[in-house]
């Protein structure tokens, strides 16, 4: 049997595979089975064997077993406002639109380049996210409600061009690539794996022929805002283990560069102090097992 560990990867990396194949009609059916199998990791062991069968039939056939409901009036406004919005990310994907505030962001503009690109961290960005939400129901019996509701989002912005300034080749507008959100004092693995893993963590791309322009939601590590806090990019098959990755208790991060052939990037950012929670941060820690990083190095 594979470990949580295993299926949290598998599962978010077809999460981004699936996004490179631009299959955005087929989007939604497929977030909703992903959201299933990530619950799935901590609901299987725990339900007894005669409602294992109920847990399967879910997800072999998810459309059978999960009602959506009416959407509230805050939702339809939403929507009316990012049918209007010029903003190419609310248009992002067809089902869960985004409306972001870039009058408030937080510019940036460092860049990283390597392997014939260059990694432009924008902005850190707030928004309002549409996002389909289990409302009532339960995976083991088999049958759960959902409804679109509004969220409060925090995103980075990132945009990936060509070092040449040439227009993207089809192999490097396909190319499949994973968001590892850090925080000091965790091991990268752990974090990267739960922070993409969990529910609604949205990452929306588009493209123009010179560039690919990507939104990460880092919401979950606002909690986290009194600790070193870093966003990671690299190829979807690279994990952050320290064979390619260095990380401390306090926040040093840094790629193996000698290690890894494949492009990637590293930025750190900071968000506002009164984000910090630290009761939050114990609640999340006693649901998720992010081992601790209480090691030390030096370059």
């Amino acid at each position: 049997m594979k470990s949580n560990e295993q299926m949290i990867a598998e599962v978010t990396s077809a999460v981004y595979m699936r996004k490179a194949e631009r299959r955005r009609q087929k989007r939604r059916r497929r977030i909703l089975v992903i959201v299933i199998a990530v619950l799935a990791v901590t609901v299987v062991p725990t339900v007894a064997a005669s409602r294992y069968g109920s847990f399967l039939d879910l997800f072999r056939h998810p459309e059978a077993h999960i009602h959506q409901i009416a959407p509230a009036e805050e939702v339809e406004a939403l929507r009316e406002e990012i049918a209007a919005s010029s903003d190419p990310f609310s248009h992002a994907d067809p089902y869960m639109g985004v409306l972001l505030d870039h009058d408030t962001a937080v510019l940036y503009g460092h860049t990283v380049e390597n392997h014939g690109l260059i990694f432009r961290f924008e902005e850190i960005v707030n928004g309002k996210a549409i996002l389909n939400e289990v409302v009532s129901g339960s995976i083991a019996e088999g049958d759960i409600t959902m409804q679109d509701t509004v969220e409060e989002k925090t995103f980075a912005v990132v945009e990936i061009r060509r070092t040449d300034n040439a227009p993207l080749t089809d192999a490097e507008l396909g190319q499949s690539f994973l968001w590892h959100r850090l925080i000091s004092g965790y091991k990268p693995a752990d974090t990267s794996f739960i922070l993409m893993a969990e529910p609604y963590q949205l990452v929306l791309a588009y493209t123009d022929a010179y560039c690919m322009h990507y939104l990460v939601d880092i919401t979950t590590m606002r909690i986290f805002a009194d600790h070193t806090l870093a966003l990671a990019v690299t190829d979807h098959a690279i994990r952050l283990d320290g064979k390619v990755f260095i990380a401390d208790k306090d926040g040093n991060f840094a790629f193996r560069e000698e290690k890894i052939d494949t492009p990637h990037a590293l930025f750190r950012f900071d968000l506002p102090d009164a984000c910090a929670d630290p009761e939050a941060v114990k609640a999340f820690e006693e649901l998720h097992p992010m081992g601790k990083n209480l090691k030390s190095y030096r370059r």
